[in-house]
């Protein structure tokens, strides 16, 4: 059994039995173990309630381009990448971005979508993060509606593939206008199978994608 769902399910097992021993010991007449008891045990299932909401999903960007030593993304425009000052980490090895267009269907999907630029303030953010990371961009003429971030504390090479690696996907869907659904694949050795079927669609994007200048 993995060792993370061992923990959960003892943190469970513990918790309720501490909320019972308290139960129990009321009904014995002792006057404040089992209030101890129980507020013990309601706070072990709190945290084991918090820990399966999984946190992860609402962390900031930053946090894992800091906890990582090699970056493969494909982006909308890398707004937020640049936004928040990490477009210059060194961590970044590959980046897949539309091509920067105001006819790029891409383009034009994305500016659509929630804050609802206009395709030429799409565009001039994918030209501005190319000027910052250079030779490493490339460029799809495909539309898309979704990003993929791909993360690896122990990479093999250049390619984020140990047990270490892990995947951010966020999907942009036109019918919530403002909101933007971010799903995690945390850990490669988790969830071997979907992330090895992400990271070989995006090998391929990456082999069928543009280089050199962009053109508008």
């Amino acid at each position: 059994m993995d060792k993370g769902k061992l923990l959960n399910y003892l943190k469970w097992i513990l918790s309720s039995l501490t909320v019972g021993a308290g139960i129990g010991t009321i009904w014995g007449g002792c006057a404040a173990l089992p209030y101890v008891l129980i507020l013990l045990g309601i706070f072990g299932i709190a945290v084991s309630v918090l820990s399966e909401y999984k946190f992860e999903k609402l962390k900031d960007i930053s946090y894992d381009f800091k906890n990582t030593k090699i970056v493969w993304g494909l982006w909308n425009t890398g707004t937020e990448v640049m936004n928040k000052g990490l477009a210059e980490s060194e961590t970044i090895q590959r980046v897949l971005l539309p091509q920067p267009s105001v006819g790029n269907k891409a383009v034009v999907i994305h500016s659509q979508i929630g804050n609802q630029r206009t395709p030429k303030e799409e565009v001039d953010d994918i030209k501005r993060l190319k000027r910052i990371i250079g030779k490493k961009v490339r460029y799809l003429s495909k539309p898309f509606t979704y990003t993929l971030t791909f993360f690896d504390k122990k990479p093999e090479g250049n390619r984020p593939c140990s047990k270490k690696a892990w995947l951010l996907i966020q999907i942009h869907e036109p019918v919530s206008a403002n909101k933007r659904h971010s799903i995690i694949i945390k850990n490669k050795g988790k969830t071997k199978e979907s992330f090895e079927a992400f990271i070989k669609l995006y090998e391929r994007l990456w082999d069928e994608s543009e280089e050199g200048e962009p053109s508008v």
